[in-house]
C-alpha cells in the first residue's frame, strides 16, 4: 500500500493514528510484561519440577539398586562354598564373572577377625562403632561408606549366620558404577547437563560427578530433616546452578541412616530457553505492533479519502459547480453520505440555477422599470449592457466579470427611478439645477444597490454604476476619477452608454448615424474614453458590420 506524503496532514488521520498506537500498544505492553512474567515464572516452575521429578526418580533407583546389592549380598551369605577354607581359584573366577558388575571385592572374616579375600582387591574393614556392632549382631546387613580422601569407596558387611557367629562374617566393596548407573549410559538417567552428587547425614561427600566445594556441603537446607526436600541457587568458578536435593532414608546403617541426593544444573541450561524467548517475544511483539500499524493506514486510507472526496465536493460547490459528483465505492455509511452529497449537491443546483435565471429576470425587470420612465430610453439599459458584454469579451474578460459587466450595465441608470420624467423627457436644453440632477443619477444608483454590497456577487458592480460618467481624463463625475482609477466596468460601460445616448433618438434631437457616432468616439480617445476599451469597441462594430 502507497501512502501519499499528504498522508498524516489530516487531523482525521492523526486522531485515528494516536487512537489505533494507543489502543494497541497500551494492551500489546501490558500483555507482554504480563506473558513475559508468565513465562518466566513458568519455565522457572518447570524446572524445578523436573529437577525434583527427576531427584526423585533417581533417588527411588539408588534405594533400589541398594536393597537389590543387600538382598543378593543375603543371599551370597547362605552360600557355604564362600565361608570354605577350601575356595579354589576356579571358583574364585566363577564368582568374579558372575559379581564383578555389582561388587568390586569380596571376602571372608572369621570369628577371630581372620581375613580370607575370595575375589577382587579388596581392604580389611574399619573399625565399628557400639551403634554399627550392634547392628551388624541383630543380623542386618551394615552399609559402611569410606569418605576419606578422593577414593570414596561402599562396603556391606554381614554375619553369614547370626545365630551363630562363630562362622564368621562376609565382607564386600560395592562396585559404585553399578549403583550410581553410570555402567550404564549415565545420560539415560541424568537429564541433560545435570550433574549428581550425593552426601551422607554428616554432608560428607559419597559420591559425585563434578567437583564439589565446601560451601555446597555446608548448605542450611540440608539440615531441614522435617522437610527432605527441597532448591536452592549455588555458585561454582565462574556459573551458577540451580540444584534440587532430597533425603534417602534407609535401614543399612544406624549411624548414618539417610543420604542426600543433589541435583544440580548450570543457570544456563535452565536459562537457554528463556534466552530463546526473549530473541523471539520482542520480534513477536514488533510484529504485532507494525501489523495494528499496517492496520491503522489501511483503516485511515478508508475513512480519509472518502472524507478528502467529500472535502473536494464542497470546494466544487463553494465554486458554482454542482454537476460533478462525489464517487464513493465502500459500501458503508461513506457510499450512503456520498451519495445524499451528490442529491443535496443536484438540488442546490438547480435551486441556484433558479435563483440566477430569478436573479437575471429581476435586474431586467429593474432595467424595464427604470427605461419605462421615458419613452426615448426604451430598452436602453439592455442594449447598453449587450454592447458592453460584447466589449468585454473583445478585451478577453473572464466569465465572472462578464456577469458583472452585465449586472452593471443592467443597473447602470437605476438611480434614474428618482429623477422627475419632466426632466427626462424634456426637449430643450436644461437649466443647471436639473443637470445637476441628472448627475447625481449615478450616486444615486449606488446609494440604491449599496444593501447588495454584503452579497460578493454585487460588490463589483457598485463601482460600476457609480463611475460609469467618469471620463478617462479625470473630468467626469462624481469624484473626477481619472485612467485606472476607474474601475475597468465603468470605462467600458462609459463607451456603450454614450454609443446608444448618440445613436438613439431623444427629445432634444434625432440618433445620429453610425459614422458620426464612430467618430466621435474615436475623437475622445484618452480625452473621455479609455483608448484600450475604443479599440475593443471598435472590433465590435467592425464585427456586427452595420447600424445598431
Amino acid at each position: 500500500m502507497k501512502i501519499e506524503k499528504t498522508f498524516l496532514q489530516s487531523k482525521v488521520a492523526r486522531r485515528i493514528l494516536a487512537l489505533f498506537i494507543f489502543c494497541a500498544l497500551v494492551p500489546i505492553l501490558a500483555l507482554a510484561v504480563v506473558s513475559f512474567t508468565r513465562v518466566r515464572s513458568e519455565l522457572k516452575n518447570q524446572n524445578e519440577r523436573q529437577l525434583h521429578q527427576s531427584g526423585k526418580a533417581l533417588g527411588m533407583s539408588i534405594l533400589e539398586r541398594l536393597n537389590i546389592l543387600e538382598k543378593e549380598f543375603t543371599a551370597l551369605c547362605s552360600n557355604p562354598v564362600l565361608s570354605s577354607r577350601a575356595f579354589t581359584r576356579s571358583t574364585r573366577e566363577k564368582y568374579t564373572k558372575d559379581l564383578n558388575n555389582r561388587f568390586k571385592g569380596l571376602a571372608f572374616i572369621t570369628h577371630s577377625e581372620e581375613f580370607f579375600p575370595r575375589f577382587g582387591q579388596i581392604q580389611k574393614p574399619p573399625g565399628l562403632s557400639a551403634q554399627e556392632t550392634e547392628h551388624i549382631r541383630s543380623g542386618k546387613t551394615l552399609l559402611l561408606a569410606d569418605t576419606n580422601g578422593d577414593n570414596r569407596r561402599l562396603y556391606m558387611m554381614r554375619f553369614i549366620d547370626p545365630k551363630n557367629r562363630n562362622q564368621g562374617m562376609l565382607y564386600a566393596e560395592i562396585n559404585t558404577m553399578y549403583l550410581w548407573f553410570l555402567s550404564e549410559n549415565p545420560r539415560d538417567i541424568l537429564p541433560y547437563k545435570t550433574e549428581l552428587i550425593v552426601l551422607d547425614d554428616s554432608y560428607q561427600l559419597i559420591y559425585s560427578t563434578i567437583p564439589v566445594p565446601s560451601s555446597l556441603r555446608e548448605r542450611p537446607e540440608y539440615k531441614m530433616p522435617r522437610r527432605g526436600r527441597g532448591i536452592f541457587e549455588w555458585e561454582y568458578k565462574d556459573g551458577g546452578y540451580m540444584a534440587s536435593f532430597r533425603s534417602l532414608n534407609f535401614k543399612f546403617n544406624p549411624v548414618h541412616p539417610e543420604w542426600t541426593v543433589v541435583l544440580t544444573v548450570p543457570n544456563e541450561v535452565i536459562s537457554k530457553p528463556m534466552a530463546q524467548f526473549k530473541q523471539i517475544f520482542p520480534l513477536i511483539v514488533l510484529l504485532s505492533f507494525w501489523v495494528v500499524l499496517l492496520l491503522a493506514f489501511v483503516q485511515i486510507r478508508r475513512t480519509t479519502r472518502p472524507l478528502e472526496k467529500l472535502r473536494e465536493g464542497t470546494r466544487r460547490i463553494a465554486s458554482g459547480d454542482f454537476k460533478t459528483k462525489v464517487e464513493i465505492k465502500s459500501g458503508d455509511e461513506f457510499e450512503d453520505l456520498s451519495d445524499s452529497f451528490n442529491e443535496m449537491s443536484r438540488k442546490i443546483g438547480n435551486l441556484i440555477e433558479e435563483l440566477e435565471r430569478f436573479n437575471w429576470e429581476t435586474l431586467e425587470t429593474l432595467a424595464n422599470t427604470v427605461d419605462a420612465k421615458s419613452r426615448w430610453t426604451k430598452d436602453h439599459s439592455k442594449r447598453v449592457t449587450e454592447k458592453a458584454v460584447k466589449i468585454g469579451v473583445a478585451l478577453g474578460l473572464g466569465e465572472d466579470e462578464l456577469n458583472d459587466l452585465k449586472k452593471a450595465g443592467l443597473l447602470h441608470d437605476i438611480g434614474k427611478l428618482y429623477i422627475r420624467d419632466d426632466i427626462l423627457d424634456k426637449n430643450v436644453n436644461l437649466t443647471d439645477e436639473e443637470f445637476k440632477e441628472i448627475r447625481g443619477h449615478s450616486c444615486e444608483g449606488e446609494r440604491i444597490l449599496r444593501p447588495l454590497k454584503i452579497f460578493d456577487a454585487y460588490a463589483s458592480v457598485l463601482p460600476m454604476v457609480r463611475q460609469h460618467h467618469e471620463r478617462f481624463d479625470g473630468n467626469g463625475y462624481p469624484d473626477g476619477l481619472a485612467k485606472e482609477d476607474i474601475s475597468l466596468g465603468a470605462r467600458i460601460l462609459a463607451v456603450a452608454d454614450v454609443y446608444d445616448a448618440l445613436i438613439s433618438d431623444r427629445p432634444y434631437r434625432s440618433g445620429m448615424e453610425l459614422e458620426r457616432v464612430i467618430d466621435i468616439i474615436k475623437e475622445e480617445a484618452g480625452k473621455q474614453f479609455d483608448p484600450v476599451v475604443v479599440q475593443a469597441f471598435l472590433e465590435v462594430i467592425q464585427q456586427e458590420g452595420v447600424g445598431r
